[in-house]
């Protein structure tokens, strides 16, 4: 064959039908994918949930965590505060005493000191008037923790019914996961 003979010759595309039984072979693999894509899909949602329930519960879960913790520290200053005071007002309660001298107590008041930054609690010796002056001041301190738990406490109720309510919610999506499931097996039998 020769070029010339391709060129004088006009060009026209040929369609051809498509046989009925390709047809239907095309259709029943089209079928069959998205039936087997329908179970893959079917399958895998019930996992993304159950690891999204459990994504969720442990961030609850530390979210709780940190907030318990928080508020056992904050007990525990309110815990060092009560004791030095506890100590302060036993040292006030000899009326011929002068001089208020917690020397004894270095450390409480040392720890005072960090949650309190007031200069009369550099020292462990004061006079009467500072002494009493310090039984006004650190009290406060104490309220303000006291406050700062109840916070929390709050806080910590309301993550602890949100946690329930989440997997409430979990547990009722992967009920119907598998109701799904069921139905659809119960189509294929059928």
């Amino acid at each position: 064959m020769s070029v010339d003979v391709l060129y004088n010759r006009p060009f026209q595309p040929t369609f051809e039908p498509i046989d009925a039984p390709m047809n239907s072979v095309v259709d029943d693999q089209l079928i069959a994918a998205v039936e087997n894509l329908e179970q893959q899909a079917e399958a895998n949602i019930g996992r993304i949930i159950a690891n999204l329930q459990l994504g969720v519960e442990a961030k609850q879960d530390d979210k709780i965590r940190k907030a318990l913790e928080e508020s056992r520290v904050l007990k525990a200053q309110v815990a060092s505060i009560n004791e030095f005071l506890k100590h302060l007002e036993g040292a006030l309660s000899n009326p011929s005493a002068k001089k208020i001298n917690l020397a004894e107590q270095s450390e409480i008041v040392g720890q005072v000191h960090a949650l309190l930054s007031h200069d009369l609690l550099k020292k462990t010796e004061w006079t009467r008037e500072e002494a009493e002056s310090l039984c006004k001041i650190v009290p406060r301190k104490s309220e303000q923790l006291m406050n700062q738990i109840s916070d929390g406490m709050r806080d910590i109720n309301q993550m602890v019914e949100d946690r329930h309510e989440l997997l409430s919610i979990f547990r009722d999506l992967l009920k119907m996961c598998r109701e799904m499931h069921e139905v659809f097996i119960r189509n294929q039998k059928v």
